[in-house]
């Protein structure tokens, strides 16, 4: 059996995900020369050799992120950890879009973590614009699969005309000033 032969071209597709619509030329190359891995799968397959490593493990979300209600203008942060090896990358999207960080703006108020974490430096909220409240989910990555965390909703807390005094019951704020509500005010 020769380095061209049809069982090696199989397994050629198989480690690298080729679709069985690409036809592999007795080269070696794809005959659709557009086609190439994606982005992350050389930077984590290529260097560590031409198989994967028996001890290498698809991601796992350990930390999840959790609600929030934060007022604006407030710092905040969603937690997030995986495990995996490699070691996952992590991303957030909000309402089913990638959320931009630091790394690719660095005039950006939101900044991922080394632990995966995504921090607000402040929280951004206006009567039109709404940027940073809604529904988030990290996904970690590595070449093995990728795994998705619960959602955690981020909401800016609504000015009240409640107040709660240190007993913790509510009394009604004087003209002019303005209170905090963490709950439904109606």
């Amino acid at each position: 059996m020769g380095p061209h032969s049809p069982v090696s071209s199989g397994l050629l597709r198989a480690i690298v995900s080729i679709p069985s619509s690409v036809a592999i030329n007795p080269l070696g190359s794809s005959a659709l020369p557009s086609w190439s891995p994606r982005p992350d799968f050389c930077s984590l397959f290529c260097l560590s050799g031409s198989r994967p490593r028996l001890e290498d493990f698809s991601p796992r979300i350990v930390e999840h992120p959790s609600d929030l209600i934060v007022s604006k203008g407030e710092p905040a942060t969603l937690n997030c950890k995986a495990e995996g090896r490699p070691t996952p990358i992590i991303e957030w999207y909000k309402d089913g879009e990638r959320v931009e960080t630091d790394k690719e703006d660095p005039r950006s108020h939101r900044m991922l973590l080394p632990s995966g974490s995504l921090f607000f430096l402040r929280i951004v909220h206006g009567r039109r614009s709404k940027p940073d409240e809604g529904v988030y989910v990290c996904v970690a990555r590595n070449y093995l699969g990728e795994a998705v965390s619960r959602n955690a909703s981020l909401e800016v807390a609504k000015p009240s005309s409640l107040n709660f005094n240190e007993a913790g019951t509510d009394s009604p704020v004087s003209a002019g000033s303005r209170g905090l509500a963490l709950g439904t005010v109606e």
